[in-house]
């Protein structure tokens, strides 16, 4: 099952399925007649609804990308097209493990700003953080800012390497290292099949363990941004019904 599949079967995702359903597919067949895009189509609240949908299969595209990083893990063997061309084996392991990290303080970041979204806080998205949220005066002490905080509190040392990634270019993590000391080159063992299947197998317990890690981040992440999206149900219902009621 992908992550997001609860996650598209939300109260919330009903909601504002449900209200788009309404207008949204008859806009964008205008759209398509005019060349206009049909996020500009509409009234106030319709304009937000849309928005909002569209937000949310974003947050649902990323948040199911976490489950690429476990496919390319549990490559059996590196293809050699990538040995070829200079990638190392361990390269591979370690561009794909760094890929988590990034992936992972990127979804804190798209929550925070959904919420900023459903809230109509304004916060530009260059500056919208879960720092912004937690002291916004609209949504500091709301259901979703707390949430948002133990998800962000909660995967602090996941940051804290992303950010050495980013800013230092380069992070050697103890999952890494213990991949890398299983790889033993044929140059060294020759023609040795008891030696190369042993550290082919110790190679693939490093790995398997790897894994394991990453599933279950994904699986936290995939709680922690289900739970703030439900908690997002009531904010979005009262933003819609206020704008639409000063169209009338």
């Amino acid at each position: 099952m992908a992550l997001a599949d609860s996650f598209k079967r939300s109260r919330f995702f009903v909601e504002v399925f449900t209200i788009n359903q309404k207008f949204t597919f008859d806009q964008m067949k205008v759209a398509a007649k005019t060349g206009e895009s049909h996020l500009n189509i509409g009234t106030l609240s319709e304009k937000y609804a849309k928005k909002i949908l569209f937000d949310f299969a974003d947050l649902s595209d990323s948040l199911d990308s976490l489950d690429l990083i476990p496919i390319f893990f549990s490559i059996n063997k590196v293809p050699s097209f990538y040995l070829k061309n200079g990638i190392e084996e361990i390269d591979y392991y370690k561009y794909h493990l760094e890929n988590h990290y990034i992936k992972i303080t990127s979804l804190i970041d798209f929550t925070s700003n959904f919420i900023n979204e459903v809230y109509g806080l304004g916060i530009p998205l260059r500056k919208c953080n879960v720092y912004s949220i937690l002291e916004n005066l609209n949504t500091k002490d709301t259901e979703s800012a707390g949430l948002l905080k133990k998800f962000d509190s909660h995967f602090e040392k996941q940051k804290r390497v992303r950010n050495i990634i980013i800013h230092e270019g380069k992070h050697k993590s103890e999952e890494i290292k213990s991949i890398d000391s299983k790889i033993i080159g044929k140059f060294i063992l020759g023609k040795e099949k008891i030696l190369i299947d042993y550290f082919d197998n110790q190679k693939k317990e490093a790995v398997s363990k790897v894994i394991e890690r990453i599933k279950k981040d994904n699986l936290d992440v995939s709680k922690f941004v289900s739970n703030i999206v439900e908690s997002l149900k009531d904010p979005f219902l009262k933003r819609y019904k206020f704008l639409k009621s000063n169209e009338k």
